[in-house]
Parts: structure tokens; C-alpha cells; sequence
């Protein structure tokens, strides 16, 4: 992403009324699932005692050597310690650094820095259409600075081998994971009928200790004698 974007980026993230820049990494090498997860239930419970509602801002970096950390934006939690949250991160997963926002210290900036990297995700909170504005300014749709450019990856479904829509989460079509799920329901049964067959062919006759083998036809009432 070129410089004139991300500072239009970094303009359009300190027109949030933030509290808390905060960066989290985790002890252990984890990947961006992991980190997600984590962050989410961070959130979860960073709002339930909050009992107000919480808006945020995540981006998401991975190092040269694999780890993946995160810086965020919190909002609407300025009558929150930050300390106690601090400590529950580090209980949750590693080192956390909560500090109070101050939109002239450039947290927006170093946030924006490099999205659009390859090696970058990020993510606004469903509710920031809230508060999207300055402070005095009339509430306003939110208008996004040019989104940052970056290579698309395309992703193949596991069940037919043909391309996924662009941004569908998923492993299959939705028709291939019906076919997929009846496949392996198949497969299973037919691996499980092979071990009855085997453990059905192994036992004994209680009486002569002879082996008992499965009777493929049925004996008719006439039969008998």
C-alpha cells in the first residue's frame, strides 16, 4: 500500500472516539485462526463486564518467523481499568500491552501502516457504523478510504477440485459438501461392515468350539425337518 493511502487510512481511524490501543501476541507460535478466536473471546468478555457495547478495530501481522500478532482499537470502555484486562490476556495466551488512546500519540497511523500486506488481515467490529464519527461532527454513513490492494488468493473446493467464490469461508461448495458428507457416510459404513465381518467369521460355536460361518440364505419354514 503506498504512503498517501495509508495515511488516509490512519486519518480515517482517528476519527473513531477510541480508548485503548492494545497489542496482544501469543506465547507459542499460533496462527491467524488461533489469534482470532482468542481476540474474539477477549472481546466476549471484556463487553459482558463492560455491560455496555464494545467497538473495535483488529489488524493482524505475521513475522518473518511465523508469529502472528495483534494490534487493536477498542472503544466505548473508558470507564474500564485497563490493567485487569492486560493481566487476563496474558492468563489467556501471552504478552498484552493495553495503553489509553491518544489520537495524538499516532496509534491510528502505526495500525495502518501495513494493511494491505500479504502478510496482514484486518477486521472493524459489526457495530462501528455506530460510531462512526469525530467528536462534533453529525453521525454520517461510513465512507472506507480506498481499500488496500493486495494479491487475491484463490481457493479450490475439496470435493470437485474447481474454484470457490471470492470470499466464500468454506472447503466446499455447498452441492459438493452434501456429496462429500454422503461419501464418507459410505465409506464408513463399509469399513465398519468389514470389521462385523471379520469378528463374525472369527467366533465359536459355544458347544464344539467349531467356526461359525455366516449364513447368506435364509432357511425356509419347509426346509425343516
Amino acid at each position: 500500500m503506498n504512503h498517501q493511502t495509508s495515511e488516509a487510512w490512519g486519518d480515517f481511524l482517528n476519527t473513531f472516539p477510541w480508548d485503548w490501543f492494545c497489542t496482544f501476541t501469543h506465547r507459542e507460535s499460533v496462527g491467524s485462526f488461533k489469534m482470532v478466536n482468542l481476540f474474539s473471546r477477549f472481546i466476549r468478555e471484556l463487553e459482558h463486564t463492560s455491560e455496555k457495547p464494545v467497538f473495535w478495530f483488529r489488524t493482524q501481522e505475521l513475522t518473518k518467523a511465523g508469529n502472528t500478532h495483534v494490534h487493536a482499537l477498542i472503544g466505548n470502555v473508558s470507564h474500564i481499568r485497563p490493567v485487569p484486562w492486560r493481566k487476563r490476556w496474558e492468563e489467556m495466551a501471552g504478552f498484552a500491552r493495553i495503553k489509553v488512546y491518544d489520537p495524538k500519540l499516532g496509534a491510528a497511523f502505526y495500525c495502518a501502516k501495513n494493511l494491505g500486506s500479504d502478510r496482514n488481515e484486518w477486521q472493524f467490529s459489526e457495530n462501528i457504523h455506530f460510531f462512526g464519527k469525530a467528536q462534533g461532527e453529525k453521525s454520517n454513513p461510513l465512507t472506507l478510504p480506498p481499500t488496500p490492494s493486495r494479491q487475491v488468493d484463490t481457493y479450490f473446493c475439496r470435493f470437485c477440485g474447481k474454484p470457490l467464490p471470492l470470499g466464500f469461508r468454506g472447503l466446499y461448495h455447498p452441492e459438493c459438501l452434501k456429496n462429500d458428507k454422503q461419501r464418507r457416510t459410505r465409506v464408513r459404513r463399509e469399513s465398519q461392515l468389514v470389521k462385523f465381518m471379520e469378528w463374525f467369521n472369527r467366533r465359536a460355536c459355544d458347544g464344539c468350539r467349531s467356526a461359525i460361518t455366516k449364513s447368506t440364505t435364509p432357511s425356509k419354514a419347509g426346509d425343516r425337518s
